[in-house]
């Protein structure tokens, strides 16, 4: 939550914002933090305005799609429209 926070508010530099999205997605393919916990965390870059973080955010969140396509359509629509309110 706090790092969240920092984010949110502008406190890290655009280098730390990347590396904390790709641990975080790092993290879920470990199994040591739920897809959930990381959407969650995704949603405290809704005003990011760096092309970086943003290509590190398309990157994953692509990357994840791209494995889901044996999941229920459901799930799939789910995290479509998490993506583009993302956006």
């Amino acid at each position: 939550e706090k790092l969240g926070e920092a984010v949110k508010n502008g406190k890290l530099e655009a280098a730390d914002r990347v590396g904390l999205v790709s641990d975080a997605f790092a993290m879920t393919v470990a199994g040591k933090s739920s897809l959930t916990a990381v959407l969650s965390f995704l949603k405290n870059f809704n005003g990011e305005s760096d092309y970086l973080v943003w290509n590190e955010i398309s990157s994953q969140l692509a990357q994840m799609l791209s494995v889901w396509w044996e999941q229920p359509k459901e799930d799939i629509e789910n995290l479509q429209k998490f993506i583009v309110d993302l956006y």
